[in-house]
């Protein structure tokens, strides 16, 4: 893009100025209107990202002043749209745990993980100090003294009562096309009848020189066969991805796919066919504005509930978990990245979907999300 003609640069930019204009008249029309504070997230985050698409457009052409000043300006927008978006919802203060108490805390979660207790999820919530526990009513009538007792008599506790209502998502009904270089945030498909459909997390690498392997992440539950897997169509020999390499273990619904022979790029991810550049990888804190992209339902905006937090999911624990609020999700969406809003970087892998208690507020709707660091450690990535 860089050697464009004059004309093919005139054509380019008439259809940037075009979106632009349509991009930032969807913001002004959002805030003419009553909406909720989801609804306002979902439209300036989607205006922020369509920005950061067009400036990497624009800032790859070169020799054009006007087009320098533009960028330098679109720049400017999007740091004032970074920081509209961080106020819509307001930030949960967090609580002060002494570091005594934390490492009780702490040691009681690696203990809860081998106990018996019949639990669906526990973690420290950050917000309130208190390490919150919830059983399965199903299983279980009150134990409220017992789970003080095995964490600890000095460590606060909210022990809470539900049923298992968690979702894995899978088997998609919507199609998204082949990549000709495969990206994170792509439909993917395990090449078995009793697999399902989800999204590709992001490509990436383990090891080095002879032995580094390239190849991607994704869920577990979407090859729980171990299975040749496919990017788009798996009847489609050419969208092969690859063989099966790596699996996440124990406490961890990831695995890692070799990439055989197809070109990848580990600092993409697609949304609506543009490229989205990955600044980098980190682990997300409460209260951080994200965003996912599912093949499924596509592109939406939440909010970082808790983080570390572990979650019984379909016949086991899952620890290294972000609950994340105010983002749709369908099946499809399992794999999904995540990424923090204000520096591109990706922070995890949606895994599935279920209902919280969360700032008092019961049956919140939350996903959970693998963070980074966790599918790092367990699946060996560079």
């Amino acid at each position: 893009m860089k050697n464009l003609s004059k004309t093919n640069k005139t054509v380019l930019l008439s259809s940037l100025f075009a979106v632009l204009i349509l991009s930032l008249g969807s913001i002004s029309t959002a805030q003419a209107q009553e909406l909720t504070d989801a609804e306002k997230l979902d439209q300036v985050g989607k205006a922020l990202l369509m920005l950061q698409i067009q400036n990497e457009q624009l800032k790859e052409i070169t020799g054009i002043p006007s087009i320098t000043a533009m960028t330098v300006g679109n720049d400017q927008k999007i740091a004032t749209l970074q920081v509209e978006l961080d106020n819509i919802i307001p930030k949960s203060p967090l609580a002060k745990i002494d570091p005594a108490t934390e490492a009780k805390m702490n040691d009681a979660f690696d203990r809860l993980l081998e106990s018996d207790f019949p639990l669906l999820g526990f973690g420290i919530n950050s917000k309130t100090g208190v390490f919150d526990i919830e059983v399965d009513s199903d299983r279980s009538g009150n134990i409220d003294k017992e789970l003080q007792k095995f964490v600890g008599e000095r460590v606060p506790i909210d022990v809470t009562y539900g049923i298992y209502d968690a979702t894995l998502q899978g088997s998609c009904v919507g199609q998204t096309g082949y990549c000709s270089t495969i990206i994170g945030a792509s439909k993917s498909e395990a090449n078995h009848i009793n697999d399902i459909d989800c999204t590709i997390s992001i490509p990436s690498t383990k090891g080095s020189g002879g032995s580094l392997v390239n190849g991607v992440i994704i869920p577990h539950h979407c090859n729980v066969n171990h299975v040749d897997y496919y990017q788009s169509v798996k009847t489609i020999g050419f969208h092969k991805v690859g063989p099966h390499n790596t699996d996440g273990g124990f406490y961890c619904d990831c695995d890692f796919v070799k990439i055989n022979s197809r070109s990848f790029d580990t600092a993409k991810i697609n949304y609506g066919g543009s490229d989205v550049s990955v600044a980098g990888r980190e682990d997300f804190s409460v209260n951080d504005t994200v965003y996912m992209i599912g093949q499924f339902s596509g592109l939406d905006f939440g909010t970082i509930e808790k983080i570390n937090q572990a979650k019984w999911l379909e016949g086991g624990w899952r620890t290294n978990l972000y609950w994340v609020s105010g983002i749709s999700y369908d099946t499809g969406d399992s794999g999904a990245p995540i990424m923090k809003t204000s520096n591109s970087k990706y922070g995890g892998m949606n895994i599935a979907a279920g209902s919280e208690t969360v700032d008092g507020i019961p049956n919140t709707p939350v996903n959970y999300v693998h963070d980074w660091t966790h599918m790092k450690s367990k699946l060996g990535l560079n």
